[in-house]
């Protein structure tokens, strides 16, 4: 008698349990790339936000549609290619919430702490693509928001240009971010050229 194993059943499940072995970190490869090949859009982006995605699961959730589940990739480090995350960061303007914008390019507050550790770094997100979101919620297409501005001071990639301009923000909280990225940045500098 054969035994049924797991991937053999995964077309019987319900859509829960489909989920919940997306999330699962535990998850082995074969689970992994059948869900990003016939998972459904949920258990997609659940696969998408999982830290232990393997490499082949990642370049079919590449290859598909669904921009949200690129913007997860993103979120975990996944997508971690400059180039690649500008184009998707344009791709995506305008289409997705200030707040996917904020998660995905700047900082995201799920990934960002857990038991009060720090489990995720920034995003790759480059300097200009960093510009641009400062000035799309500085004139009020995005709204403002004063964590914004603080989040994208703290980023790594923040440019001295954008520091400068967040280091005069009339709000305390992204002034003194400013100011603080300015100072890292000048000695960043001063430490690469000395």
């Amino acid at each position: 008698m054969k035994a049924n194993g797991l991937l053999e059943n995964l077309h019987r499940m319900c859509n829960t349990d489909l989920n919940n072995l997306a999330r699962n970190q535990y998850c082995d490869e074969a689970i992994q790339v059948w869900l990003a090949n016939y998972g459904h859009l949920q258990a997609r982006y659940y696969l998408a936000e999982n830290a232990n995605l393997c490499d082949r699961a990642v370049e079919i959730l590449k290859k598909g549609k669904s921009n949200i589940a690129k913007l997860s990739m993103i979120q975990t480090g996944r997508i971690n290619d400059e180039e690649e995350i500008r184009k998707l960061y344009h791709r995506c303007k305008g289409k997705v919430s200030a707040w996917v914008i904020r998660c995905s390019f700047v900082k995201n507050e799920w990934w960002t702490y857990s038991d009060g550790m720090t489990v995720r770094k920034n995003s790759d997100t480059p300097g200009d693509v960093l510009e641009d979101i400062y000035r799309s919620f500085r004139d009020g297409s995005l709204g403002y928001s004063a964590y914004l501005a603080s989040d994208i001071a703290t980023h790594r990639n923040c440019t001295l240009k954008l520091s400068i301009m967040i280091s005069q923000e009339s709000n305390p909280r992204a002034k003194l971010a400013g100011q603080q990225a300015l100072v890292r940045i000048s000695k960043e500098g001063m430490a690469r050229t000395g």
